[in-house]
């Protein structure tokens, strides 16, 4: 019986000598949240609205909102595309409604100019450039906001419709993916995916 208990006793060191020459668990690496979605354009859908004959990727689906705008005694619907989290997107399309604005004045550079000037307000505009939107006027426009926001944007005409679209980040040092030059590739990626769907 004292050979049992013993060798109960040896077999029990054992596996404690064991166990302390291996030492703690290694330590589990911290979890972290999924990237958000804006980080990763490639992830991205496609969404169509039929209804304004537009169709463009987003990181994810957007909220629509309906409102209104008054200019020169007429009222315009407005209708807005969305995605708000640490960047934001968006897409307005504004009806006119009572005249087609897609004519000789539609096409030329000063009116055009005349919407990112409207779209920018007082803020420094960095860069323009007369874009086409599947043969449709438009120009690109890129801006800095006096508290320090980056935004860029598109804007184009089709018929009665304006559409102004365009991503917005607070200005930071380059840290994460797809943060260079204040997230340009991601606010591109949805400016350059911006489609009209023929009737």
């Amino acid at each position: 019986m004292q050979k049992l208990l013993l060798l109960i006793a040896l077999c029990f060191l054992c596996t404690l000598s064991l166990a302390a020459q291996q030492g703690p668990p290694p330590p589990q690496p911290p979890k972290t949240s999924p990237p958000a979605p804006e980080r990763n354009p490639a992830l991205w859908k496609e969404y169509s609205f039929p209804e304004d004959n537009i169709r463009f990727r987003f990181p994810v689906e957007p909220v629509v909102e309906e409102d209104s705008i008054e200019s020169g005694g007429n009222k315009m619907p407005v209708r807005r595309y969305k995605r708000e989290a640490f960047m934001k997107f968006f897409l307005d399309v504004t009806d006119q409604n009572t005249r087609k604005m897609e004519t000789n004045i539609a096409k030329s550079t000063d009116f055009l100019d005349i919407l990112v000037a409207a779209t920018a307000g007082t803020n420094k505009v960095l860069k323009k450039e007369l874009v086409n939107i599947d043969g449709h006027p438009g120009m690109f426009f890129a801006y800095e906001t006096n508290d320090d926001h980056m935004v860029r944007g598109k804007l184009f005409v089709v018929g009665t419709k304006v559409y102004v679209a365009g991503t917005d980040i607070r200005k930071v040092p380059p840290i994460g993916y797809n943060a260079e030059n204040n997230f340009e590739v991601p606010a591109m990626a949805f400016l350059d995916s911006i489609h009209v769907i023929s009737k």
